[in-house]
């Protein structure tokens, strides 16, 4: 799921307007709060920009009949500081950014995700929107309650009448004629997961953009853009957010049901893969779901950025504008990562010794019988220190500031 990040104002510069002009807003702009005094608008061309209530008032001055003079008019007497340059410049940057309407037409397109590379487009947003309209009877409420009580029944169930399979060994060759049965159904499960997001926004009559592939953290991941998810408030932002776990958990029951009817254990084991998944992408400390839900029942835009800083503050005994609610964020965080690392250091046979885990999986493949939890193993090696170097960068990055 991505959320494009709200553009940030430009730099200032002196702009002289004539106070005659009479600005137009686009027809579909519209004012959503969001809180603190703080409100974010959507444009025609899909920008999602914060903005103060200084701003606010400006803009929803702009109807078409109001010149810029009795815009400053108006906004002066609220804030005497308010300057024709000022008024200006708010009107110069928002039609770069298609909010009000320019003779040329021309915008300043949102730049992209910094924390998302290189991507691509696999479906466009109309297809997108087609296939989640059908799938958006799945959240009519009482539906919703009695498929999630039973795909978690089919869950629990099947894992602990099979748990057997876990322990036990699986055949080399198995493994690699297995191999693309696997990916492909991981694969489609990235499908499922970004449809449940993009299926609950429908439901809410909201639409979404495109489909794509991208990097994150060097890993590549399917994304859908949910941008509208902005104009909803707080339940429904985390309805949607949860949108994709929860039809996870419906496909994955569906999986664990033809695996009791037809005895294909590749879809046991990939079910558990899932399984782990979801408990990884409730995770709130990374950009995955469980951090969306935190930064909308919080209210925050840019939770992990502010949460840091709100530490700084912290750290040098700024107490002026301090959110106690964003450091807890932010020092439970650093808590959690530090926790991890002493727990895995200090663990009997620790996935912290990553070349003996490696050893010990390529002893197995050529020996021809490797378990499950090997691979499982082998993997979370990875993890640890992946999760090590972020806490090293950001450790780093907090004391430079």
């Amino acid at each position: 799921m991505l959320r494009r990040a709200f553009s940030k104002r430009l730099p200032f510069k002196v702009l002289m307007m004539d106070i005659d002009y009479i600005p137009t807003l686009k027809e579909d702009v519209k004012f959503n709060y969001l809180n603190d005094y703080k409100y974010y608008i959507v444009s025609s061309v899909n920008n999602h920009i914060k903005i103060n209530n200084h701003t606010y008032n400006v803009l929803k001055n702009i109807d078409s009949k109001k010149s810029i003079g009795d815009i400053l008019k108006i906004v002066r007497e609220r804030d005497v500081k308010f300057t024709e340059e000022i008024l200006a410049q708010i009107v110069d940057d928002f039609q770069k950014f298609g909010i009000i309407q320019s003779p040329n037409n021309e915008y300043k397109k949102v730049s992209k995700q910094r924390y998302l590379k290189l991507n691509i487009t696999i479906l466009s947003d109309m297809l997108v929107n087609k296939i989640s309209k059908v799938f958006r009877i799945l959240y009519r409420p009482l539906f919703a309650i009695v498929l999630l009580l039973y795909s978690l029944f089919i869950c629990f169930r099947t894992i602990f009448n099979n748990i057997h399979l876990l322990t036990g060994e699986i055949g080399v060759k198995e493994l690699i004629l297995s191999s693309g049965f696997f990916i492909f159904l991981y694969m489609l499960t990235d499908f499922v997961h970004e449809f449940g997001h993009t299926s609950a926004l429908a439901n809410f009559n909201e639409k979404s953009g495109r489909m794509g592939l991208g990097f994150y953290l060097f890993v590549p991941v399917l994304f859908v853009d949910v941008s509208n998810t902005w104009k909803l408030n707080m339940k429904k932002r985390v309805i949607v957010n949860l949108g994709g776990l929860y039809f996870e958990l419906i496909f994955i029951a569906f999986m664990f049901s033809l695996f009791m009817v037809f005895n294909v254990e590749e879809l046991f084991f990939i079910g558990i893969i899932i399984l782990i998944q979801i408990v990884f992408q409730l995770n709130p400390f990374i950009r995955t779901d469980g951090y969306w839900v935190i930064s909308d029942m919080l209210n925050v835009v840019n939770l992990m950025e502010k949460s840091q800083k709100e530490i700084l503050k912290l750290r040098i005994g700024i107490r002026e504008n301090f959110n106690w609610k964003i450091a807890l964020f932010g020092l439970t965080n650093y808590l959690f990562s530090l926790l991890i690392i002493i727990t895995v250091v200090f663990q009997a046979n620790s996935i912290i010794n990553l070349p003996n885990n490696v050893t010990n999986v390529v002893n197995k493949l050529l020996n021809g019988q490797i378990s499950v939890f090997d691979i499982l193993h082998l993997l979370a090696s990875f993890l640890f220190y992946f999760l090590i170097f972020k806490f090293i960068v950001r450790t780093f990055k907090l004391i430079k500031q």
